[in-house]
């Protein structure tokens, strides 16, 4: 029995180990004995050096349940049903916004139809002013120099002022209008028409 034990261990020793493990002055039998448990106690590689740990459960991964895929299938509805309600609420917006600017553009286009009738009139009122101011000259051109020389310059003051006075009003009211279309932009209805209404008085 043990003869056949010393064999199969011999047989089962590799080249390496047979010309590198002497023993001398022992049996074969303590010889296999001892390469026996020599090479039981070889040093096994840390846990940190393995692929698979030996003392943990490997896991594969679950496989998904049928009910996810309804859950899939029935959020794609939901989903866009989310996407026509946010692109109605931006077609909205845009219609808004748009309306919006068409109203200010009518107030801005009313309030510069009020500014060159406001203009006109003062036009008006200021070339009848001149007119009768020239006809009184004229007309009592004849007894000019009957009056002394100073009523003569108060009479030539006067016509400069009515003069530089037209030419001032006509310059605030394209002023006036240049500003107004230029803010009516910004501000409101009622802001720029308190603006306007200050510049003109």
């Amino acid at each position: 029995m043990s003869e056949e034990l010393d064999e199969e261990v011999l047989d089962g020793l590799t080249e390496v180990e047979k010309l590198y493990t002497v023993f001398h002055g022992a049996s074969q039998e303590d010889v296999a004995y001892a390469k026996l448990f020599w090479n039981s106690l070889s040093l096994q590689p840390p846990i940190e050096s393995r692929l698979v740990s030996s003392d943990i459960r490997q896991r594969l991964k679950v496989a998904k349940t049928p009910n996810t895929t309804n859950a899939a299938a029935n959020q794609a509805p939901w989903s866009k049903r989310n996407e026509e309600i946010q692109q109605d609420a931006y077609l909205r917006q845009k219609q808004e916004e748009k309306q919006r600017y068409m109203e200010m553009a009518k107030n801005r286009d009313q309030i510069i139809a009020l500014l060159k009738k406001q203009r006109d009139e003062r036009i008006k009122a200021m070339t009848l002013l001149l007119e009768s101011l020239v006809s009184v000259v004229l007309l009592e051109s004849d007894q000019l120099w009957y009056y002394t020389k100073t009523r003569y310059i108060l009479y030539s003051i006067l016509c400069l002022l009515c003069c530089v006075l037209s030419f001032i009003v006509l310059l605030k009211d394209e002023l006036t209008l240049h500003f107004c279309i230029h803010r009516s932009l910004n501000l409101d209805y009622s802001t720029s028409f308190c603006c306007w209404k200050t510049l003109l008085l």
